[in-house]
């Protein structure tokens, strides 16, 4: 019987000891096996490295290779595998590698059991196209990590016909041949498309699934999806304590992983000694207006304090909604718009802007949540706003997919105002930030844009999940009070961290 070949094929082999932050928006120009981002994806990540690299003595860049440099290890250990496929553009020929070969795709940081092709080798002659098996993951940066949960970092995810996880599958050379040429990149780069795959466009493929784990991801601060997050060298710094004292106690299905999870423990521990002692726990070129007020538990208390810290006398609310925010608000001369109920005009927002000829200091729009409706709301405020005026938007971070529906929903419901934000954040006019909490509370100055988000993506939930922050450009309360205390920019300022390239006082 024809003896099956086993390749681990690598979707990136990164040499990052050739990275610097100078060339690193030009990567293929000097690496072979990149995945051709364009440079809009580039930039906030190049923003998380100028970010981690002022904050750690330890370059990104090493840093990333010495994690490559454990994996490449743990690979060196697999027993029976016949080659690895470093150059993503030359992926071989399959069907010169025999029908019942397998390809094991995975990033250049994941790591394996060294008895991964054996257990392949026990159900290969069974298996009808794809096999899968359970992944070990290490994320410090998980929720439940970050609460303080005493239980480990470690989470163990399962594969199966709904779904395999990101090193968690490999491919016979049988299903990969069925599969349509323009979906077999798919089928190497992106495991969240391979079980639609199997079922829908390879002729007769299956995913047999092994209750084992015999792979592992160790989620990095380090990696994309947590460095294009670091807008600010604080958001980094709050990780710290969870790098140092974190450790995955490894149970007995992935003991094989602990001596490559101690050399990890190892690293870290020299990536937090290397703090340097001069960093001001700021992004660069970036001066506090002064400390924040506490936090606001709730949107009628932020816009108070508001209110109090800007002297503002004026109020107009657009959605009152039985005037639960309307009627805390503590200011004297206050207008409210509501079609239905509470305020003090009955009528739409519309029909309002059309007939006013007044000024606010302060406008809270919190009415119809639907995108075209918030971006005529927020253009008419714009046009009835002091020149020491903010806007105010609520409802702008949607914590499920169905938080965001336009139907409106029981219970809370926050429509697409998130993709009218967006919209808005392309235009030079109109600064803007959203605070990451009170459901996300957007606020906009009328002033240079400081930070343009300028990629052309759709705007779906996928995108929301993974964009989120740089989109919407979500800040935590401190920099939201600064974004809120600051002067206009002069117009030749510029700053390492564009989110706030704006002069404070």
């Amino acid at each position: 019987m024809e003896q099956p070949t086993f390749a681990i094929y690598l979707r990136t082999d990164v040499n990052w000891t050739q990275l610097t932050e100078e060339n690193f928006l030009d990567q293929r120009d000097s690496q072979s096996s990149v995945i051709p981002y364009r440079p809009q994806r580039l930039r906030p990540i190049l923003r998380g490295i100028q970010v981690w690299n002022q904050l750690f003595r330890m370059n990104y860049f090493e840093y990333r290779q010495r994690l490559k440099d454990i994996a490449v290890l743990s690979r060196s250990h697999i027993r029976g595998i016949d080659l690895v496929i470093r150059n993503r553009h030359r992926a071989p020929n399959l069907s010169n590698m025999g029908q019942r070969s397998f390809l094991l795709p995975c990033d250049d940081d994941d790591w394996y059991a060294p008895h991964v092709v054996e257990r392949l080798l026990s159900v290969a002659e069974s298996c009808g196209g794809v096999i899968c098996w359970k992944d070990a993951k290490v994320c410090f940066t998980h929720p439940r990590v970050k609460r303080g949960d005493p239980n480990s970092p470690l989470f163990v995810r399962s594969s199966g016909p709904r779904g395999v996880k990101t090193n968690s599958y490999a491919v016979s050379n049988a299903a990969y041949s069925s599969c349509p040429p323009q979906l077999r990149g798919l089928f190497l780069d992106r495991h969240d498309r391979v079980h639609k795959i199997v079922a829908n466009n390879c002729n007769g493929a299956t995913l047999l699934p092994i209750d084992e784990v015999l792979s592992f991801t160790y989620k990095s601060p380090a990696s994309i999806t947590c460095i294009r997050n670091m807008t600010s060298e604080q958001r980094l710094r709050d990780l710290v304590p969870l790098i140092r004292d974190a450790s995955p106690s490894l149970t007995k299905e992935v003991e094989w992983a602990r001596p490559y999870a101690e050399m990890v423990a190892e690293l870290n521990q020299e990536l937090v000694h290397g703090i340097r002692s001069n960093g001001s726990g700021e992004p660069v070129n970036r001066q506090l207006n002064g400390s924040a007020p506490r936090v606001p538990a709730r949107h009628a208390e932020l816009i108070n304090l508001l209110i109090d810290r800007f002297k503002y006398d004026s109020y107009l609310e657009i959605g009152c909604a039985g005037n639960r925010t309307f009627s805390k608000i503590d200011v004297p001369d206050k207008v409210g718009v509501d079609p239905h109920k509470g305020g003090t005009l009955r009528t739409t927002s519309d029909a309002f802007f059309q007939e006013n000829r007044r000024k606010f200091d302060l406008v809270f729009i919190d009415g119809l949540h639907h995108r075209e409706q918030v971006m005529r709301d927020i253009q008419n405020a714009v046009n009835c706003l002091t020149p020491r005026g903010t806007i105010l938007v609520h409802d702008c971070l949607p914590k499920t997919e169905r938080h965001q529906l336009r139907k409106k929903q029981r219970g809370s419901w926050t429509g697409d105002v998130w993709k009218a934000i967006v919209d808005l954040r392309r235009q030079d006019d109109l600064d803007i930030c959203v605070f990451d909490g009170c459901w996300g509370m957007g606020a906009i100055k009328v002033r240079r844009n400081a930070a343009p988000f300028e990629e052309d993506i759709p705007l779906n939930w996928e995108t929301f999940l993974s964009s989120r922050d740089d989109m919407l450009r979500v800040v935590n309360w401190q920099r939201y009070w600064d974004f809120l205390s600051a002067h206009p920019a002069a117009p030749e300022t510029t700053a390492c961290d564009s989110q706030y390239a704006v002069e404070m006082t």
